[in-house]
């Protein structure tokens, strides 16, 4: 199942099941919801798709 995603909702998540675990702030999502931008404690922002990440923990607070 996969978790909805809205904007302000702080994350962590991983890109491939190797990948470092990561903490980011949901900016924006399209339209279709494919889509999420995600910004990143260093102050970076980035469009991943949704099908390329895998969200561990929606965090509690924004």
């Amino acid at each position: 199942m996969t978790m909805t995603l809205n904007r302000g909702d702080r994350i962590l998540y991983r890109r491939d099941l190797r990948g470092l675990i990561q903490e980011a702030v949901v900016v924006e999502r399209s339209p279709s919801g494919r889509y999420v931008k995600l910004k990143h404690p260093d102050g970076s922002a980035q469009w991943y798709s949704r099908s390329d990440i895998l969200v561990l923990e929606r965090l509690k607070g924004g």
